[in-house]
């Protein structure tokens, strides 16, 4: 069950217990029938028995529907019933729902992360990255029914099979004819399958995207556009008309991904040829990404010639959707066809977005003299040429790329094609010189160096500059139909640096799910690296180290050396403060110089990491100097923003009033509210460093300290509000002895609370910059009534107090008495750290001269 649906159980629970009914709505396989045997499983045995189930009530005739109405009116019954969405209820049990007696609840689609999980349960384990595509569906609403029966029928035969402690898809899938009787089976629920509309539908699956006219040429039978209405009619295929001619896909996903498996190999040749024939005779240049991805992949495999035109075309169009690899494998298939100038242009671009820019750059070059005379083209590669070198000689450029790894085999991607496509619903006309090709490249290449400049931005501190970049990049994708998902996941890290930490860490994982299923490997590393970044820094340790090590090993294999280095110093730092790794090597080695053997961009990070590794030893002092060793190599490329973090770092390592000028320089330079806030961090651990160092008169040290705690706890209120949960825990565990020393005690007690709230959302219980406070074993809500209970209230006056029952106040009590390990009320205040009823608080009473901290 997905959690949205997990969310609407309790509302259902709840109207089950009252003794009304339930329909639940939703798609074919959606889970309707688990959902009811889950309310019929929580009503126990008294309600079980004045229970009616039924699945698709919306099927019940009037009459059968009458009788059941009467008898819920009449209080015998209580339906719980399955109906599927976008069908009416019957009038009678329409009524029951007007009347309250019962309710119908709309069950979500299953999203492509869910079917992920669906897949992966079925499997028992982890599916390799590689495996996604091709056994995930990529839109939502899929039939889970099936899907599970596609995977345990693959597993059976081999087709799936484990590997490296992954499923992987291993070997050709072989037609499935038991799963295409339940495909059929589930379809005919709504339509009868004929052998026409099976053609239809194996054609569909075959070649998504293509027209009804395609589809009409293609069968070369009468009736055939008539069926294709009765599909639509039902709700089988969708027909998609943005702007152009209507194109048809299976509605279901997940029988739109396994049809293509139940068909025999000779039916699929002689459908493919039907497909080839058809799409031969069209101009390319009218032909969409996705009829052109159909040409391509039902041609090439027998051999068939395929327009050196249309191979041109798919490579612009697979470049445009950031599917680079299969890109250059259609562009040297355009190429060894005949392609010329052209198709070299589509190569080059596509070597300098696999990460070999001099490659790219000799390639150019000949093409330069190839076009010699042609002064369009000669154009277009100089301006492509300019924006590639300017691009490339970015300081950050390449950390979000494959770094010089293998080119990938010049055999087309036939499995690729399938999921070739783009926003763009034809290719714009061209002309004999066909130069709008050139154009379409360069403007997504222009994007891409937009968006690099708007990543440089953003590590600078320049948010507002940042986001125009970001506006520009996204119109001249929007222009070209081009994949914006770079931009969008920029654009969210962006958003992340001022004060959007908790929605943009939500955004940032829903495009990481996106690259995952879409068979995107570098997108999905990149996404995966910044999730995990941004959760480091979040301080959920423990659930970055999950996303850095994955990064690590996504970006290892898809040959990004840069964001390998740059994800690896990151999982030392995960590792030291969630504990999972011993090493302290940072901390011995005492250099400050830049680490060999990483470039100079992982530098910075690589210090950090050592700062960390440093501070978990004890030694605050080494990991304030590799702090700010880190922060001084990220200024020195320019990356002020970037350098706010190790400042901060340093201050909360012991080094606030040294760093703190630097610091506040740096604030005149950063935007946004992460920057400010870690400002005002920076300026109260400067005072709190300053109040510890200093000595005066008892009742001064109380004024001073006072005052430092209220600075300390409004910054830790900002800094959690910006998002750095940890920082927030050290600030207020600061505070938490201030006040614990100096009073008012109430307000200790608020600030050791601040300290585990804020610990909790990190899921840790201790850091190296934590002082003086342990974290509790209680939730809070237990430790409130630990405290009303220890300063001595009944249980009847703490339900009064906090609106409860005595018997769950009791409850309560006894789970705390257990967590502390402790048998009595009395052994309570100790327990808690509070003072007991009637003993004098000891505060200032016992400071000494000092300042009055311990």
């Amino acid at each position: 069950m997905s959690g949205a649906a997990v969310d609407l159980h309790p509302a259902a629970t709840a109207a089950v217990l009252e003794g009304r009914g339930v329909f639940v709505s939703g798609g074919a396989g959606w889970g309707r029938t688990h959902f009811v045997h889950r309310l019929l499983e929580g009503a126990g045995a008294d309600g079980r028995e004045r229970m009616w189930i039924g699945d698709d009530v919306h099927l019940l005739d009037a009459q059968q529907a009458e009788k059941l109405a009467q008898a819920v009116q009449s209080g015998r019954l209580v339906p719980l019933g399955t109906v599927l969405r976008s069908f009416p209820l019957p009038p009678a049990l329409e009524r029951l729902v007007r009347d309250g007696e019962a309710v119908r609840l709309e069950l979500p689609e299953p999203g492509i992360e869910t079917m992920h999980r669906v897949v992966e349960e079925t499997l028992g384990g982890i599916l390799s990255p590689d495996s996604v595509p091709s056994v995930v569906p990529a839109r939502p609403g899929g039939d889970l029914v099936v899907l599970r029966a596609a995977v345990v029928d693959l597993k059976a035969v081999g087709a799936l099979a484990l590997s490296g402690g992954r499923w992987s898809i291993v070997d050709p899938i072989p037609p499935r004819d038991g799963l295409r009787r339940l495909v059929h089976a589930r379809l005919s629920t709504s339509v009868e399958v004929t052998s026409s509309i099976e053609s239809i539908l194996d054609i569909v699956a075959l070649a998504p995207g293509l027209t009804a006219d395609d589809i009409v040429e293609a069968m070369v039978s009468p009736g055939t556009a008539e069926d294709l209405e009765r599909l639509e009619r039902e709700g089988i295929v969708d027909v998609s008309m943005h702007g152009g001619p209507s194109r048809l896909t299976i509605t279901d996903p997940v029988i739109e991904l396994v049809l293509p498996w139940t068909v025999g190999r000779l039916r699929k040749e002689r459908l493919g040829r039907a497909i080839a024939d058809v799409l031969s005779g069209r101009d390319p240049d009218g032909l969409a990404p996705e009829q052109l991805a159909a040409l391509a992949r039902h041609a090439l495999p027998s051999g068939r010639p395929v327009d050196r035109r249309a191979l041109l075309l798919s490579a612009v169009a697979a470049f445009e959707s950031s599917q680079v690899e299969l890109s250059l494998q259609l562009a040297t298939a355009a190429g060894a066809a005949g392609g010329g100038v052209d198709a070299e242009i589509v190569v080059a671009a596509c070597e300098w977005r696999l990460g070999h820019p001099d490659q790219a750059s000799t390639r150019l070059q000949a093409a330069r003299m190839l076009a010699a005379g042609d002064a369009v083209r000669s154009t277009a590669i100089s301006t492509l040429g300019a924006l590639m070198s300017d691009t490339a000689g970015s300081p950050g450029f390449g950390w979000d790329r494959p770094s010089g790894s293998p080119m990938p085999s010049e055999a087309v991607d036939l499995a690729a094609l399938l999921r070739l496509g783009s926003r763009r619903h034809s290719m714009p006309p061209t002309g004999g010189g066909h130069t709008a090709d050139a154009d379409r490249l360069r403007d997504v290449v222009e994007a891409e160096r937009l968006r690099q400049a708007a990543e440089n931005a953003a590590l600078s501190g320049d948010l507002r500059t940042t986001n125009a970049f970001l506006d520009a990049a996204e119109s001249l994708l929007d222009g070209v139909g081009g994949d914006t998902f770079v931009v969008r996941l920029n654009r969210a890290f962006a958003r992340s640096l001022d004060g959007a930490m908790e929605e943009n860490l939500a955004v940032i994982g829903e495009l990481r799910d996106q690259a995952r299923v879409s068979g995107r490997p570098v997108q999905h590393a990149v996404a995966t690296w910044i999730l995990g970044h941004r959760l480091l820094y979040s301080g959920r340790c423990r659930l970055a180290l999950t996303e850095l090590l994955a990064a690590q090993e996504l970006m290892t294999r898809a040959g990004m050396n840069i964001g390998t280095g740059l994800s690896s110093a990151e999982v030392r730092i995960a590792e030291a403060l969630t504990g999972a790794s011993a090493r302290s090597d940072g901390a011995a080695t005492g250099s400050t110089q830049a680490p060999a053997g990483h470039p100079f961009v992982v530098a910075p990070t690589e210090h950090q990491a050592r700062g960390w590794e440093a501070a978990v030893a004890g030694d605050c002092d080494e990991a304030a100097r590799h702090f700010v060793a880190a922060a001084e190599a990220y200024e020195e490329l320019g990356h002020f923003g970037a350098a706010m973090l190790p400042w901060a770092e340093a201050a909360r390592a012991g080094s606030a009033t040294v760093v703190l000028p630097r610091i506040e320089a740096l604030a005149a330079l950063v935007q946004g509210e992460n920057s400010a806030s870690l400002v005002v961090a920076a300026r109260a651990l400067a005072r709190y460093e300053r109040l510890t160092g200093t000595s005066s008169t008892v009742e001064r040290a109380d004024a001073r300290a006072r005052s430092v705690a209220d600075e300390l706890s409004d910054a830790g209120e900002r800094t959690a509000r910006a998002g750095f949960h940890l920082h927030a825990a050290e600030l207020f565990s600061r505070c938490e002895k201030l006040r614990t020393r100096h009073g008012p005690e109430r307000e200790a007690a608020a600030a050791s609370r601040r300290v585990d709230q804020e610990l909790e959302i990190c899921d840790l219980t201790e850091s190296p910059f934590l002082e003086g406070h342990s974290r509790s074993p209680l939730s809070g809500r237990e430790r409130e009534l630990a405290v009303l209970a220890a300063s001595g209230l009944s249980n009847r006056e703490i339900s009064e107090a906090l609106v409860l029952s005595v018997r769950t106040v009791e409850t309560h009590l006894l789970r705390v008495y257990r967590k502390l390990g402790i048998r009595t009320r009395s052994e309570l205040p100790g327990a808690i750290g509070q003072t007991a009823p009637g003993e004098r608080s000891l505060g200032a009473a016992t400071a000494t001269g000092g300042a009055g901290i311990d």
